[in-house]
């Protein structure tokens, strides 16, 4: 094999190279290791019977550091609770790993082996860089440096790519003596450290029984083009993805395939090209409207082949008609126009033409005709090509411009330049109806209508005013292309109701008739007029109380509170109408002190501020009930005369109860006193036969008593 012949091989790959590096060397690339040191990649792939393995060194100069001084390759067996078994740990070459001769290379590859040569080449080759005479020794180191990334590039893409070139270039080995049910650690390290030059070891673990086939590309489609199609397809995630591709094509359904590249092919992209998984070919020999079948295969790292995807496609005409020129548009009603046009050209595959129509010149255009949501559903029904006008009979100012296209029976098209057509309106638009809303208590007003019919409709402006009787005004500056509006008004006014109209506008700016008057009460935020106390009278049982009432208009009720002085709470007393300005109380006590309020409370459920407090104290005339039904008997087992009686004076009170007796003719007499908590008394000094007269009167503290009872008389 001439190494010296290969160049040729080296400028098909040039390009590719310059821009794309080895998967195995990606993988492991960083940005942060020292200067002159490099990293190992090393990754595996497990066959039915071996394991393959495959690495690199992540720069340049390690690959050189590593070529002279060698690999080693060492494994430890782990059994199947995962620790090492023991003694397990083995070299897997008796001697460094290191790159072929040149004579071993002429031995070991075949001669039409593309990327052998090449791996060949990158060792020991000549002319990577050219060497300018004279040029100074800046410029010469500079050379050497990209000389030695190119050979290190173009090892790499070769060993990813063959395996014969991989093991050429010590960057590959393959381990047979493998068992299933253990796993594997493999290190590997350079012969030997470099003073000048570090390069860190690296490990992998690999289980015989994880064989995978290596899986399709992700994501294949198949675009139209002018007698060419573009496949795309996505590339694996990183770790995992193809160093190149491999394209074949088939135009007999799949059963015959064709390969359209001879070398692995993947997408050449710039060094200010954003990074993405995406790759794409194009086949430009594609005769149009021949359906293909194509089929991708990835490039593993270790040369082998993926499973293929394969996708359907097909090369057409891509170039449209020429474009139609409008005349200006015609109106020819209210509602109608007529759009007139001129062909620079009549094809021979012209299909038909298509009608846009738009609010806006330069975007927003919808299919006006035929009728369909997008023209790829509508080609049978295009107008005919032929035809060179169109009547528009819903036209409208809302989309006042027109496109025509042109299109060809591949779905091509040409479009017109947009053309303006004017409609002159003096309709203004009809009174809006159904206006309503309210206000909450924030003073936040939400006003909506129905939505007028007119089809150049634009919006509605809104106008109000605090009484009927006074003209109204513009709430809105400008027109709301809605049919709602949200106002702010102020709560705390003296005018309870606020008035509202809402008028249309046209896209001519007429304005529409006022809509009915929409009343809206504002709520209710100020309490009510607290009432005032004008006199209190008192008697030994009553408070009397006279106020003037609250003078607010919505004025519902008032409340009448009352509480003993010295007490926290009040209680409620009563509550009475909005007209009533006096209250008797009858529930109180002589000599005790109350408080008294009175409130306001309005229609929305607003309290007035309590009015200021009046003091009352009933006064005690001193007179309180005489016992009930007092009796007199003589006792049978003593003989003594026993009177009993019933009391049902103030709770509370302090009394007693004083005795009166009488003997014959003669006047009653304080004859004894008994407590207030007895109502019996025995007179023991009633020994004598005799006609005897008692009564009895109750007396307290304060000079307070009660009339004398009746009198009752027993004979003795």
């Amino acid at each position: 094999m001439e190494m010296g012949l290969r160049p040729l091989w080296l400028l098909h790959l040039a390009l590719l190279l310059a821009s794309v590096s080895s998967p195995l060397e990606a993988q492991q690339r960083t940005a942060d290791l020292p200067p002159r040191s490099a990293r190992l990649a090393l990754v595996a792939r497990v066959s039915p019977d071996s394991i393959v393995l495959r690495w690199a060194p992540t720069t340049a100069g390690g690959w050189l550091t590593a070529n002279r001084i060698g690999y080693v390759l060492r494994r430890v067996t782990l059994g199947h609770d995962g620790k090492p078994i023991p003694n397990s740990a083995m070299a897997m070459t008796s001697t460094p790993l290191h790159p072929w001769p040149l004579d071993v290379w002429k031995q070991r590859a075949a001669r039409d082996d593309r990327f052998a040569a090449i791996a060949a080449q990158a060792l020991h080759g000549k002319g990577f860089a050219s060497k300018g005479e004279g040029i100074d020794s800046g410029t010469d180191i500079r050379n050497g440096k990209d000389e030695l990334t190119n050979r290190f590039a173009f090892a790499l893409v070769a060993a990813d790519n063959d395996a014969v070139a991989a093991e050429g270039l010590a960057l590959r080995f393959v381990d047979h003596d493998v068992h299933q049910g253990v796993s594997y650690v493999y290190r590997l390290t350079l012969a030997a450290s470099d003073s000048s030059y570090r390069v860190d070891t690296a490990y992998t673990m690999v289980s015989p029984s994880a064989f995978q086939k290596a899986p399709p590309v992700n994501h294949l489609t198949a675009e139209t083009g002018e007698h060419s199609v573009r496949l795309s397809w996505n590339n694996l995630p990183a770790g995992r993805s193809y160093s190149g591709f491999f394209v074949s094509r088939s135009d007999d359904g799949g059963r015959r395939y064709v390969r359209l590249n001879s070398m692995p092919y993947t997408t050449v992209r710039g060094g200010r090209t954003p990074k993405t998984d995406e790759q794409s070919y194009y086949d430009t020999t594609a005769i149009n409207y021949r359906t293909y079948r194509y089929r991708v295969e990835g490039v593993t790292p270790f040369g082998e082949l993926s499973e293929g995807a394969d996708v359907d496609g097909h090369a057409g005409d891509r170039t449209p008609p020429p474009a139609p020129v409008i005349v200006k548009p015609e109106q020819l009603t209210a509602t109608s126009f007529r759009i007139t046009w001129q062909m620079p050209a009549n094809p021979s595959d012209l299909a038909g033409f298509a009608i846009y129509r738009s609010g806006f010149a330069l975007k927003g255009y919808k299919l006006l005709y035929p009728k369909a949501t997008d023209l790829s559903r509508a080609m049978s029904t295009l107008l005919p090509p032929s035809t060179r006008s169109y009547e528009d009979n819903e036209a409208t100012m809302i989309e006042p411009y027109y496109i025509v296209g042109a299109v060809d029976t591949s779905g091509n098209m040409s479009q017109s330049l947009p053309a303006y057509g004017e409609i002159i309106d003096t309709i203004p638009p009809a009174m809006p109806v159904g206006l309503a809303g309210a206000i909450d208590t924030n003073g936040i007003v939400r006003l909506h209508w129905r939505l007028g019919s007119e089809k150049n409709l634009i919006g509605y402006r809104v106008v109000w005013t605090n009484s009927p009787n006074h003209e109204f005004t513009m709430r809105t500056n400008e027109t709301i292309a809605d049919t709602g509006f949200v106002d702010s008004i102020q709560v705390s006014s003296l005018t309870r109701e606020i008035y509202y109209k809402i008028i249309a506008v046209n896209a001519r700016k007429m304005f529409s008739k006022p809509s009915a008057a929409l009343t809206l009460r504002r709520p209710d935020v100020v309490p009510p007029q607290s009432p005032l106390f004008t006199d209190v009278t008192v008697s030994d049982s009553i408070v009397h109380l006279l106020w003037n009432t609250s003078k607010s208009t919505d004025t519902k009720e008032h409340h009448l509170f009352r509480r003993l002085v010295g007490e926290e709470q009040w209680e409620m007393l009563a509550v009475l109408g909005r007209d009533v300005g006096s209250f008797s109380d009858r529930s109180v006590h002589p000599r005790s002190i109350y408080e008294y309020r009175i409130e306001a409370k309005d229609s929305s459920g607003l309290v007035s501020g309590p009015s200021p407090t009046v003091i009352a104290r009933p006064y005690d005339t001193g007179v309180r009930p005489g016992v009930q039904s007092l009796r007199v008997k003589r006792d049978a087992t003593n003989g003594q005369l026993r009177l009993s009686w019933e009391y049902s004076g103030r709770v509370g009170e302090k009394i007693w109860f004083v005795v009166y007796r009488a003997i014959g003719v003669a006047p009653l007499m304080e004859t004894a006193s008994v407590d207030q908590s007895k109502r019996t008394y025995a007179d023991p000094t009633a020994r004598d036969a005799g006609f005897y007269r008692y009564a009895i009167k109750v007396r307290g503290y304060g000079g307070i008593e009660s009339q004398l009872s009746t009198p009752v008389s027993i004979q003795r």
